[in-house]
């Protein structure tokens, strides 16, 4: 990385468009700051030493190290925010550190500080790199009209013009700007580009982070503190100049978290979702969200056969949604070939795809019609997530004959009936749900059937607490549920990309493997 003094080298002087530097005065989106309100702007934002002494941008705009934006009618100088950026390499350069004075007294504090100003190796040297600072800074601001509402999702009008004077006035300015930048250097400001990454990384290095924020809200961001939000608005500054380069030489430059440039292939769209995070923002906030465990919406879709296995999950779970699961109910109706449930759910299944959301889908296999309707949905590429048929049933692939048994006496036991009648029946030949119930009801004292909600607690609430099966194998219901409760944090594009179902299995297979 180049020195201090040449990083910034060479840099034209835009301010020669004083037309265009007029216009700004009805279009820009940041408010200009007053000197007090400018050194707490800097305060806030980490940049070392600022607040040492009232007046001191208006000291530095005299020396000639800083630049201001508009005079005001006393001629007291006021500052656009993007002007903290000349002052934090100003005293980062000549090392006027904060922490250095911290524990001085304000006197001290003072005496120390302005000692440090007069010592100085060269005040020519001071103004001619703050020139070159400013001048960057001078573009920035320049820009800012055209691409700031594109980075807070917001613009903000003028209390002078109409509605249509303004748009009109943004589209000449516009048209103008472009022209200019179209007149300067792109390698040169590339350069400059990837400087100002290099400062915000110094500053605070969560590059990550950054882009978190950046597709968050603006009124939240703009709140932030500290060096962390001193590096946000050196990156912000930054996009301002990209954008305007990008428009007017039809480039694309590296957006303002990549320092390095060094993804490979494909990792950013797996990371991002894009491989353009900030200019694809609203691909990219449910994978920061979800990146950063804040995902709050459903990340996976559990379609399940009908009122039994509904209420089993429901029991484990008890809130679905705070891991991110979606519980629906089929109510055994593709089963009973109604053909309205099957396009509900088919349209259910393509939402989940256009939401990026998995779909689960668990079904007893003995019923034909389950497994035509789901080669269809694998075949059609319009189920992404996970399949369980249930074999035969969801009771007799989870439980053993003993244990569904025991388990009915008891649910009537609960219920103040005896449970010995249950206990004492053949079940010979019994290898499946409707079989059991029908015995059940031969010989039950309740009357109540063997299905529902009674039913799918009990069974959830024994599958949680008893997790294996006498084999020693887990049972296929506890699997889902942990695939449902993790999928918030698989990555649905690189799922899409690496795994697609097996149309006679209906596992999970890589997708060379298939092709």
């Amino acid at each position: 990385m180049p020195s201090l003094s040449v990083e910034y080298e060479g840099l034209p002087d835009i301010r020669v468009e004083a037309e265009l530097w007029s216009q700004l005065y009805y279009l820009r989106q940041n408010e200009l700051m007053s000197e007090s309100r400018f050194l707490w702007f800097l305060k806030e934002r980490g940049v070392p030493a600022s607040g040492v002494i009232d007046g001191e941008p208006g000291d530095f705009v005299k020396r000639g190290w800083l630049d201001c934006d508009q005079y005001r009618d006393d001629g007291s100088p006021l500052f656009h925010p993007f002007r903290f950026f000349p002052v934090l390499r100003l005293l980062d350069r000549f090392d006027l550190r904060i922490a250095k004075i911290a524990s001085l007294n304000p006197e001290g504090y003072i005496r120390v500080a302005t000692w440090a100003l007069k010592h100085v190796p060269s005040e020519e040297e001071c103004r001619k790199l703050a020139t070159e600072w400013n001048r960057v800074v001078d573009l920035a601001t320049l820009l800012e009209p055209i691409y700031w509402p594109r980075i807070v999702s917001q613009e903000r009008g003028s209390p002078y013009l109409s509605a249509e004077e303004v748009t009109r006035l943004r589209r000449t300015f516009r048209k103008r700007c472009i022209a200019v930048v179209r007149n300067l250097d792109p390698a040169l400001w590339r350069r400059v580009h990837e400087c100002l990454l290099f400062d915000a990384h110094r500053l605070d290095e969560n590059s990550r982070l950054y882009v978190l924020l950046r597709v968050g809200d603006w009124s939240s961001r703009s709140n932030l503190k500290g060096k962390l939000s001193g590096a946000m608005w050196l990156r912000h500054m930054a996009e301002v100049v990209r954008r305007g380069f990008e428009e007017a030489f039809n480039q694309s430059w590296s957006e303002e978290y990549d320092l390095s440039n060094g993804w490979y292939t494909g990792a950013k769209e797996r990371v991002f979702g894009s491989e353009r995070p900030l200019d694809d923002a609203m691909r990219t906030k449910p994978f920061m969200a979800r990146d950063f465990g804040l995902f709050t919406g459903s990340s996976v879709r559990w379609y399940v056969e009908g009122d039994t296995e509904y209420y089993a999950f429901l029991e484990v779970l008890q809130e679905p949604g705070i891991y991110g699961i979606e519980l629906i109910n089929l109510r055994g109706e593709i089963a009973n070939r109604k053909g309205s449930t099957s396009m509900r759910l088919e349209a259910l299944l393509s939402q989940d795809r256009q939401t990026r959301r998995f779909s689960m889908i668990s079904l007893d296999r003995d019923v034909a019609e389950n497994r035509r309707f789901v080669r269809r949905q694998i075949s059609e590429g319009n189920l992404v997530g996970g399949v369980s048929l249930y074999e035969p049933d969801f009771e007799f692939a989870n439980f053993s004959i003993e244990e569904l048994v025991e388990l009915v006496a008891q649910m009537d036991e609960a219920m103040g009936v005896s449970g010995a009648p249950i206990r004492e029946a053949t079940y010979s030949g019994v290898k499946g749900a409707k079989a059991l119930e029908e015995v059940y009801k031969s010989v039950s004292l309740s009357g109540s059937p063997l299905k529902g909600e009674r039913w799918g607690r009990t069974l959830g609430r024994y599958g949680s607490q008893n997790t294996e099966r006498k084999d020693g194998s887990q049972r296929p219901m506890i699997r889902q549920l942990y695939a449902a409760m993790w999928s918030w944090s698989s990555n649905y594009v690189s799922h899409c990309k690496h795994f697609t179902l097996d149309l006679d299995t209906f596992e999970n297979v890589s997708r060379s493997k298939s092709e």
